[in-house]
């Protein structure tokens, strides 16, 4: 087990200092030279939540970042996520405790790693071990294992793949997430270690995305987090945008480049070509409003949502999310705060949007901020 409280800003900076000053060179190349996994030393306590009358979390202490990575991750790549995970909390605020579960690639280190999930849950009365057991070390799509397993896939065929998820449990008083091997930090398939850098900034925006949602009635969560478009897409752009503004800092650490340089602009870029090439395809004639499943055959609604939340942070402002939405979204509802914030109806924002998404490369490339 690994358990790093969230640092202040001081505190990280000479954290970052001294993993890059240790590392013996210029550059702390993640997913080279360290031997073993990632070290588990047993379960800490996280915090305790209970219900109170209004069906609410409520958290006894202070919310704590831990990752737990399968033996097999190697200390260094585990040491760069959960690094980045507290420069996150420091970035957007840590309002609930969060557990980040990183799978590899070998099956009995995975099995063990859920395993101990299961034996936390069970010590913690969230759950019955063998239930959890049944479960997560199943072949079923999202269970725990079938991340490694999808992760040993894809190193056995040499493609890169990668898979995370918010998995729950607003009902246990903290974030779970779970993701799979990270080639790129691992320095393998020619992906950047950004790339999944940018993944754990996506899952951490889920974080914080129902941190601002404190009931625990499943349909009034689903109505508060908003359609498919807005929920991946926000949590696509803001860990584009946060990556890069963190990087622009220095505050993240530095990681294998891969084949290609990843990097902001180019990735948004490469969205637009994904959505114009949609557009004259499988999503000819549809509207963002309209992409509010993630069952639809339109498969566009996170690059479109995307680049739907980049064109409403350039009219609103960068930190309107977290300053005003967020803040209205129990008081007005979801349409309701992001009407407040757009300063239109949302079937005004989506006539805007669509006649700025088929504008040239130039025009819709030039609202995006420079880091």
């Amino acid at each position: 087990m690994r358990s790093r409280k969230i640092f202040s800003s001081a505190a990280l900076s000479l954290a970052l200092f001294f993993l890059v000053a240790c590392s013996g060179s210029e550059e702390l190349v993640i997913g080279e030279g360290a031997e073993g996994g990632a070290e588990h030393t047993g379960a800490s306590q996280p915090l305790s939540a209970t219900s109170d009358s209004d069906d609410s979390p409520v958290f006894n202490g202070e919310p704590a970042i831990e990752l737990f990575a399968s033996s097999d991750v190697d200390e260094d790549i585990a040491d760069a996520m959960e690094i980045t995970l507290n420069v996150a909390g420091d970035y957007w605020g840590l309002l609930w405790p969060i557990e980040y579960w990183v799978m590899g690639l070998d099956e009995a280190a995975g099995l063990e790693l859920v395993e101990e999930f299961c034996s936390r849950r069970d010590s913690l009365a969230q759950g019955d071990y063998g239930d959890c057991m049944d479960w997560e070390a199943s072949s079923e799509q999202d269970s725990m294992i079938s991340y490694q397993a999808s992760s040993a896939e894809c190193f056995e065929q040499t493609r890169s793949c990668g898979d995370a998820a918010w998995s729950g449990e607003p009902e246990w008083g903290f974030h779970r997430f779970t993701q799979s091997y990270p080639f790129g930090l691992a320095g393998m398939m020619g992906m950047s270690g950004d790339d999944d850098l940018a993944v754990v900034l996506h899952e951490y925006w889920h974080g914080v995305q129902h941190s601002h949602i404190s009931t625990l009635d499943y349909d009034l969560r689903e109505g508060l987090m908003g359609p498919v478009w807005f929920v991946e897409g926000s949590a696509e752009y803001m860990g584009q945008y946060g990556r890069a503004d963190l990087r622009s800092q220095g505050l993240l650490p530095i990681v294998p480049s891969g084949d290609y340089p990843y990097e902001f602009r180019g990735n948004m870029l490469d969205k637009l070509s994904y959505i114009d090439e949609a557009f004259r395809g499988e999503c000819e004639g549809r509207e963002l409003i309209e992409l509010i499943e993630y069952s639809d055959p339109c498969t566009i609604a996170y690059d479109l949502g995307a680049w739907s939340i980049a064109y409403l942070l350039s009219q609103a402002g960068d930190d309107v999310l977290l300053e005003e939405f967020y803040p209205g979204l129990e008081t007005f509802g979801w349409v309701g705060s992001f009407e407040q914030v757009a300063g239109m109806t949302l079937e005004e924002f989506n006539a805007d949007f669509m006649e700025f998404i088929r504008q040239s490369d130039e025009e819709r490339m030039a609202i995006l901020p420079m880091f």
